[in-house]
């Protein structure tokens, strides 16, 4: 081993690789080989799929990180050494998230229960029920046991579930599984408060040769029949795709990545939503400001054609991510809507060809645009020049992409103007574990019953805690977040609540739902009682206390200059095309690289990286600060 490569400690990289579907990034942190106490940072971009150079993009990648950062040569196919890697964060949400596009998920069955009322023929196992119970108030309607759900309610068992009960049911996935089905998703109506059945059937399938089983109940603990289904089905359906990639990508790494490296976690969802949903907390502890309290609206990169909007102001909501253009859609054609295609880039990096060094063929997107200018005009008697079209279709896609962010802002009852990115004088652009646990609940909040909800509160709390703190967490670097789903009584809608100080000093759960309520739908129904559907607790562990002072602080402290038109830092001229001033060209291009803390850009102009593309319009200022590019609009 080289000399770089021992000054490199064991377990000391960290490395995060997201394959989208049509490029793989992968970042690195390292200690510096000179400096130990210092810690640099890399990124490789290269193609998703290129199979003239190698077998699987992020493996790739990650060989091209350990090269660099031990300055030895690794040869492609060979088996990769984990000894010097701490953490490995894979993300592979385009295979599934493609795979449920193209419908080319898993073959898969659904046993679930016939009708909503009652269950199988030859007996219903669990029902709900008004009457007599383990609380002794009322008659019961019927024989059966009366038990305590796990949602707090009282439910009849008709019948014992048991091996034997469910035997029945075993000749229908014997002659599923002989008709080539592996993967089952299980879904029966009370299983969130009773969820023995589904656990029965689940180990029968699995003795049957079932490699899949979904449990609705295990999944998604909800009282909701219909989410719990689309949960399990969709894990059924998919999660047998992200194993078979899996199980390719472990045979690139010795044995240590298996028995443990691997630092990702979460159920089919997970891998679904796992870049947007790294990328909330990637914009949040960047760009969150405790003090000043703006909130955020994030717009994520989800590959080069896919978009992710979502909104944070202080705290991790139940993700609403919208997502715009999935599975492609960065060129538009005139009548047909949308088809994927790297003709249609412009600035980029030279990654494809066989040499991996080669660039994009801009001709080919200017050809392409003029056969469309030709269509377009032939169409119309208005004659439209090439810039007004493209810019035009330009338009049409940030209308698309604006329309999330006001579903996430206006819709709820949040003003736009009050946010920071497209929020709408300041943007910010970055410059380069949490565990939950839920169980569903079915009772009134009521002052009698907030005692049995805050114990139920605290039973979680000590599991998440613990759990970690088994992870290797301190205890000063846990933060736990308590919350109950609520609603208004004869309405659909839940809103997931966490109280803040704002509602009172203890956890007053009625006023947080209240205020939330409000605020979201301008009312409330003051003479309807309020029903607890689920209880949540969240914990958030860190292996940091800060990153340091916000980005406004930053700025605020910061010498800004600005930079003159004709100044060495200046790489390139381009012509570029802006909307209201027409072409500009001699557009400044700068490298970021080359900008230093406090340089002002004033628009028009570009500044470019290996990974982005930053257009700076007319009458907006950006200035570089330690972690981003500081966006204000005029």
């Amino acid at each position: 081993m080289g000399s770089r490569a021992s000054a490199i400690p064991d377990r000391s990289i960290r490395i995060c690789a997201d394959r989208g579907g049509t490029f793989c990034d992968v970042h690195a942190s390292y200690p510096d080989p000179e400096n130990l106490n210092e810690r640099k940072e890399l990124v490789v971009k290269l193609l998703s799929q290129d199979p003239g150079n190698y077998e699987d993009a992020p493996t790739e990648g990650i060989r091209r990180v350990l090269e660099v950062v031990t300055g030895e040569q690794i040869p492609r196919k060979s088996i990769l050494e984990t000894e010097k890697i701490g953490r490995l964060y894979p993300s592979f949400n385009h295979m599934a998230t493609n795979a449920l596009l193209e419908r080319k998920g898993h073959k898969h069955a659904l046993l679930i229960t016939r009708g909503l009322k009652t269950s199988y023929s030859s007996g219903t196992i669990v029902r709900g029920y008004r009457g007599k119970g383990w609380d002794g108030q009322g008659d019961a309607e019927g024989p059966g046991e009366i038990v305590k759900g796990l949602s707090g309610e009282a439910v009849r068992i008709m019948k014992k579930p048991s091996m034997n009960l469910t035997l029945y049911k075993k000749p229908t996935l014997e002659h599923s599984n002989s008709e080539g089905y592996r993967s089952l998703a299980i879904v029966l109506v009370h299983s969130y408060t009773f969820p023995e059945h589904e656990q029965i059937i689940g180990a029968l399938a699995r003795s049957i040769g079932f490699t899949h089983v979904s449990e609705s109940a295990q999944l998604l603990p909800m009282i909701k029949m219909v989410p719990r289904g689309v949960s399990s089905t969709a894990d059924a359906y998919l999660t047998p795709i992200l194993r078979e990639y899996l199980d390719g990508f472990f045979r690139g790494f010795d044995a240590k990545l298996k028995d443990g490296l691997l630092g990702a976690r979460g159920g089919i969802y997970g891998h679904i939503l796992s870049g947007p949903a790294g990328g909330v907390v990637g914009y949040a502890l960047t760009s969150w400001d405790e003090k000043l309290k703006h909130p955020i609206i994030g717009f994520i990169g989800r590959g080069w054609h896919v978009y992710d909007v979502s909104r944070f102001d202080g705290r991790y909501e139940v993700l609403d991510i919208n997502t715009v253009a999935a599975g492609g859609g960065s060129c538009l054609t005139f009548r047909n809507g949308a088809q994927p295609g790297p003709a249609c880039y412009r600035i980029f990096p030279k990654i494809f060809g066989k040499s991996e060094k080669e660039p994009l063929d801009i001709e080919a997107s200017r050809v392409a645009f003029e056969d469309l200018v030709k269509d377009i005009n032939a169409s119309q008697d208005k004659q439209l020049g090439l810039d007004e079209i493209v810019y035009g279709f330009i338009k049409v896609a940030n209308e698309t992409m604006c329309r999330p962010i006001r579903a996430l802002t206006e819709a709820r009852g949040h003003a736009t103007s009050k946010h920071t990115y497209f929020g709408i004088k300041t943007i910010l652009i970055h410059r380069y574990m949490h565990m939950k646990l839920q169980e569903p609940s079915s009772t009134f909040y009521t002052p009698q019953n907030k005692q049995t909800l805050i114990s139920r509160l605290d039973k979680m709390t000590t599991q998440v805690r613990t759990e970690l703190q088994k992870q290797g967490f301190e205890d000063h670097r846990i933060h736990i977040e308590r919350m109950l789903n609520m609603r208004f009584e004869g309405t659909d809608t839940a809103l997931m609540v966490l109280p803040t100080a704002a509602d009172g000093e203890e956890e007053d759960f009625e006023a947080a739902f209240k205020r939330v309520y409000k605020v979201e739908f301008g009312f409330l129904l003051d003479t309807k009682s309020i029903i607890v559907d689920d209880v949540k607790v969240r914990g958030i562990g860190k292996t940091f206390d800060t990153l340091g002072q916000s980005v406004y602080a930053e700025v605020a402290q910061l010498t800004q200059t600005p930079l003159p038109k004709d100044c060495n830092k200046l790489s390139t001229r381009h012509s570029v095309y802006f909307d209201k001033i027409g072409r500009v060209d001699d557009t400044p291009v700068y490298h970021l690289d080359k900008l230093e803390i406090g340089d002002v850009v004033e628009g028009p102009a570009m500044i470019i990286d290996d990974t982005q593309t930053i257009v700076v319009v007319p009458g907006a200022k950006a200035v570089v600060t330690t972690k981003h590019l500081y966006i204000t609009l005029e």
